[in-house]
C-alpha cells in the first residue's frame, strides 16, 4: 500500500509539472507567431485590394481602392479613383473624416496632410488617382469609415456630393488568440487547482497511513511479546511436575 501511495504521489506531482511545461510552450508559441506572421499579414491586407463606387453622379465617376480587411496597429493605402465622363472645367476633392472604433466609440483619425485635390480642365474619358495612408491605432476596431465631399463645374453649372462610406473592415486576430489563450490557461490553471487538490488529499492519506501503520507495528510487536510470555508460562506450567505432599 505503502508503494501504490508513493507512486501516485509521484505521478501526480509530474503531471501538476507537466501543465506548467504546456502553459509556458504555449505562450512563446503564440509570441513566436506574432513576431513572424506579423509582417506576413500586413503584406497580404495590401494585396488583397477591393474597389467600390463611391459617387457616381453626373459627369463624376469616384470608386474607391483599398485592402478587404485591415490589422490593428497598422498603416495602409487607400486610392480614391476619380474619373470624368463630361468635360469638367474644374474638380475639387476634400477629405472630410476618417473614423474606426475605439472601445465601442467612433473616434476620428488624423487626416492626410494634403486632403484636398483640384483639377483643372478634366477632360471626359480621363482619369486622376488621390492615394493617402491611414494609420490605425493599436486598440482600433470593427472597421474605417471615410466621408469625402466632392465640387465640380461642368459648363457653367456647378455640381456637390459628398458620401460616407467603408473604407475596410478591422480583423483583430491577435485579439481573438488572446482570448483563446486566456481560455486555454483557465482551464489549464483550473486543472492544476484540481491536481493540486487530489496531491494534497493523498498527501494527508498518506501521512495517516504512515501514521496508523506506525501504531499497528507497536500494537503488533506489544501484542507479540504478550503472546510470547503466555506462551512461555503456558509451556513452563504445563511441564512442571506437581509435587507430592
Amino acid at each position: 500500500m505503502l508503494n501504490r501511495l508513493s507512486a501516485e504521489n509521484k505521478i501526480f506531482k509530474g503531471v501538476a509539472r507537466m501543465n506548467r511545461n504546456i502553459l509556458i510552450s504555449i505562450i512563446i508559441l503564440l509570441l513566436v507567431n506574432y513576431m513572424f506572421a506579423s509582417n506576413f499579414l500586413n503584406a497580404s491586407a495590401q494585396e488583397n485590394l477591393h474597389s467600390r463606387s463611391i459617387i457616381d453622379d453626373i459627369g463624376v465617376h469616384i470608386t474607391l481602392l483599398t485592402p478587404w480587411h485591415v490589422y490593428p496597429n497598422s498603416t495602409f493605402n487607400a486610392t480614391l479613383v476619380i474619373e470624368a465622363t463630361e468635360n469638367i472645367d474644374y474638380l475639387k476633392l476634400n477629405v472630410v473624416n476618417i473614423t474606426t472604433f475605439i472601445d465601442e466609440n467612433e473616434t476620428s483619425l488624423s487626416l492626410p496632410d494634403q486632403n484636398s485635390l483640384t483639377i483643372i480642365n478634366f477632360t471626359r474619358n480621363s482619369q486622376e488617382k488621390y492615394q493617402f495612408n491611414i494609420t490605425l491605432p493599436e486598440n482600433s476596431s470593427k472597421v474605417v469609415l471615410g466621408e469625402i465631399n466632392c465640387e465640380w463645374k461642368i459648363k457653367q453649372r456647378t455640381f456637390f456630393n459628398s458620401a460616407k462610406f467603408l473604407i475596410a473592415a478591422i480583423v483583430n486576430i491577435w485579439r481573438e488568440q488572446f482570448q483563446n489563450l486566456q481560455r486555454a490557461y483557465k482551464n489549464l490553471n483550473d486543472t492544476c487547482y484540481q491536481l493540486n487538490r487530489t496531491y494534497h488529499d493523498l498527501e494527508d492519506k498518506y501521512n495517516t497511513t504512515i501514521g496508523e501503520l506506525g501504531v499497528t507495528q507497536r500494537l503488533s510487536v506489544i501484542l507479540g511479546v504478550t503472546t510470547a510470555i503466555f506462551a512461555v508460562t503456558t509451556v513452563y506450567l504445563f511441564r512442571r511436575k506437581p509435587q507430592v505432599w
